[in-house]
């Protein structure tokens, strides 16, 4: 599943499957960066996201980031940001929490 940047810097999904998460179609930055928050919720089954970016870029997570990322809640969501400032050749992701 893809999570296009031209969609906007932030997008919600409900997760019905394990699956890979793809940030596609970063803008072109000229100075500073471009960032994307998160919204997941699951469909009441514990999922497995992996998360990837276009052009077989690099993902680098913070510490308290899960791994693996299960989504577990329907109710409750969990909150990531990511951001980058070239293109998605090297993204950051940040675990925000979950917030009920």
């Amino acid at each position: 599943q893809n999570i296009s940047l031209s969609n906007g810097n932030f997008q919600t999904f409900t997760i019905g499957a394990n699956l890979t998460l793809t940030f596609t179609n970063w803008p072109t930055v000229t100075s500073g960066m471009s960032s994307i928050v998160v919204e997941l919720k699951s469909d009441g089954v514990a999922r497995t996201v992996v998360w990837s970016t276009e052009n077989a870029g690099l993902i680098y997570k913070d510490s308290a980031f899960p791994t693996p990322f299960i989504v577990n809640a329907q109710e409750d969501p969990m909150y990531v940001e990511f951001w980058t400032y070239n293109q998605g050749a090297t993204v950051f992701g940040k675990f925000l929490g979950t917030f009920s």
